[in-house]
């Protein structure tokens, strides 16, 4: 963590933002592949590449035993795992993120990965 804090407060960010806008570009285009003018994300920026834009890739990161958490250290969007880890990692914060306020929301501040 200080090696981050030490880029940031340096302004070395080029690595952060570029991973960032993957990101959001990986949120807004996803191109059907049978009809390549069809976009098949919705309308929002929803952080669909951790959640998943369909049941299918939902089903694969989403725990579903009422407490709201995801699999440890889970994204929906295989696409990335051809981009540079750190856009990866940048998935894998958010869904750690996701169950430790999942894990207070609900209480248990015990097992938060």
């Amino acid at each position: 963590m200080e090696s981050i804090t030490c880029c940031l407060l340096r302004g070395e960010t080029d690595g952060f933002q570029n991973s960032f806008a993957t990101l959001v570009i990986h949120t807004c285009f996803r191109t059907n592949h049978q009809n390549w003018l069809q976009n098949e994300t919705s309308s929002y920026v929803d952080l669909s590449p951790l959640y998943g834009n369909d049941q299918a890739s939902q089903d694969r990161v989403r725990r579903k035993e009422g407490r709201g958490k995801l699999y440890n250290d889970v994204f929906a969007e295989d696409r990335l795992l051809f981009l540079p880890p750190i856009a990866c990692a940048f998935l894998i914060l958010y869904c750690r993120n996701h169950n430790y306020i999942a894990s207070v929301a609900f209480g248990s501040s015990t097992n938060m990965h």
